[in-house]
């Protein structure tokens, strides 16, 4: 899971709330998710593209001329306009948490929930798809499975979503024993 700004996420949450809400009218949801992944992907790879829209000294004009330049054809105008208002209220450096809070309304609008899941050892496709089908029926939503591999743990599950955790490996239990026995 992306780390966030605590500082920014209220703000950020606003933006992908009132951008979303626009997909939503508009029937854009899947371009526009579409486009800021494409965005975002693009100003991580290019470090000259991210000083660019985050240095508050360049000319803001100027600057909105490159980034239609860049991205004029491959997005949306919705997404496009929206870049152009970031850019004039000195928000590109949330950008990546606007992003990220936007497929995260997505999901729940689809609803559909990321769940990470750690193993002692890499699980076999069978196993992968009786667990999914599991915590499908358990959480009555489409299941975005993420799949960790961590020796440590000795044996057993973790499965972590955003507000819950269930530590089922050998390693919290032998733990728990030795604490109860001390």
């Amino acid at each position: 899971m992306k780390q966030l700004s605590y500082k920014n996420e209220l703000i950020a949450k606003r933006y992908s709330r009132a951008l979303i809400d626009s997909a939503i009218k508009n029937n854009e949801v899947d371009v526009i998710r579409e486009d800021l992944n494409l965005i975002n992907e693009t100003i991580k790879a290019s470090s000259d593209l991210k000083n660019l829209i985050l240095n508050p000294t360049f000319n803001e004009t100027k600057v909105e001329e490159i980034i239609s330049e860049i991205f004029g054809m491959k997005i949306s105008n919705t997404t496009l306009n929206f870049i152009k208002m970031l850019l004039k209220s000195h928000r590109m450096n949330i950008f990546e948490d606007i992003a990220y809070w936007y497929c995260e309304f997505d999901d729940k609008l689809k609803n559909k929930i990321k769940i990470s899941v750690t193993s002692a050892v890499v699980l076999n496709d069978e196993t992968k798809e009786r667990l999914k089908q599991k915590l499908e029926n358990k959480f009555h939503k489409t299941i975005l499975l993420n799949y960790l591999v961590d020796e440590s743990i000795i044996g057993g599950l973790i499965i972590k979503t955003q507000d819950k955790i269930i530590d089922g490996s050998l390693k919290n239990k032998y733990e728990r024993l030795k604490n109860s026995l001390i």
